[in-house]
């Protein structure tokens, strides 16, 4: 586990001096993202610093939230979704958590005007949802979400089978569908959606990502076969790869089936003298490196995770 240590202390010290310079508030590829990270350290870690460093950054996206504009900002969708996350584990102080009551404003009059063309906008509107309604199950939330599955309904209506190549966004709305089901929240509706996705799966499967046919048969069939990797390679895109290793993860938690496959890709990742790995750690500076939740801070969550043996794997309702 040395190496994943070393990596670990890396992106740590990468985070704590780059994080005054970032700008965006996003979960995604912002401040909230960072946040999270620090927080997660800190429980991990004890350090004391990276709490501090965590609410530091959410102080911007706090005053944001309580501006009184009605057009939604971009990012601030899945800025929210982090402050609740951080509000349910009790990780966070309550000002940027009251503070959402404001952005609910935002986000309900963002539905009844988005269009259906941007699925990933459409799942992030669904998750903060999901998570308020968690939180918080009242009726206002509830018709939002039904709302909000006959959008993505349309945006499925009009894909051709033959041409469109699922992916992990498709994956992740199967995740948040089959919540919506089992919560009885438009449940046709959502039952006809994950039929197309499905039937996209069927007909693209000679092209779609072992991992992807391996989420649809542990998330929407049940199977919990055995699955042949003998045939599958982790990405060589460092992000891609996160999302991969995440995935499995996330099918852990149900199957305990795939932990040492996790730990056995990060070994090798990181054991990897390549581009790729030394743009994680910052030792190349050819390319910008993204900092937050879509880069370094969600490798570094990763490895935080593996260093813990995975005994706490909540935050994956982040990227699912």
């Amino acid at each position: 586990m040395t190496e994943l240590k070393i990596a670990s202390d890396r992106i740590y010290n990468q985070l704590v001096i780059n994080s005054p310079y970032i700008e965006n508030l996003s979960l995604e590829y912002g401040l909230t993202g960072l946040s999270i990270y620090f927080y997660i350290d800190h429980v991990v870690s004890n350090r004391i610093a990276s709490k501090e460093i965590a609410e530091r950054l959410l102080s911007p996206l706090e005053r944001l939230l309580l501006t009184k504009a009605t057009a939604l900002p971009p990012g601030l969708a899945s800025a929210g979704c982090g402050v609740e996350y951080l509000s349910q584990l009790k990780l966070c102080n309550n000002a940027p958590v009251y503070a959402l009551h404001q952005l609910d404003f935002k986000i309900f009059h963002e539905i009844a005007n988005i269009s259906s063309e941007n699925l990933n906008v459409l799942i992030t509107l669904g998750k903060y949802l999901k998570l308020r309604y968690q939180h918080v199950p009242n009726a206002t939330y509830l018709e939002f979400l039904v709302h909000l599955i006959d959008k993505i309904l349309k945006f499925y209506s009009k894909l051709n089978n033959r041409d469109y190549i699922p992916s992990i966004i498709d994956i992740k709305c199967l995740m948040f569908l089959e919540w919506c089901k089992e919560n009885s929240i438009n449940t046709f509706t959502s039952e006809v959606v994950i039929n197309k996705i499905e039937d996209a799966i069927k007909s693209q499967a000679d092209y779609v990502n072992p991992i992807i046919k391996l989420s649809w048969d542990v998330c929407h069939n049940q199977n919990f076969g055995e699955f042949n990797f003998s045939k599958f390679e982790f990405s060589n895109d460092c992000n891609q790869l996160k999302d991969e290793l995440a995935l499995l993860l996330l099918i852990s938690k149900s199957t305990g089936m795939y932990i040492a496959k996790v730990r056995t890709g990060l070994m090798e990742f990181i054991s990897k003298t390549n581009p790729v790995f030394t743009s994680i750690v910052g030792l190349n500076k050819i390319e910008p490196i993204n900092y937050s939740l879509n880069g370094l801070a969600g490798w570094g969550i990763l490895l935080l995770s593996a260093l813990t043996d995975f005994k706490d794997l909540r935050w994956l309702e982040l990227f699912f």
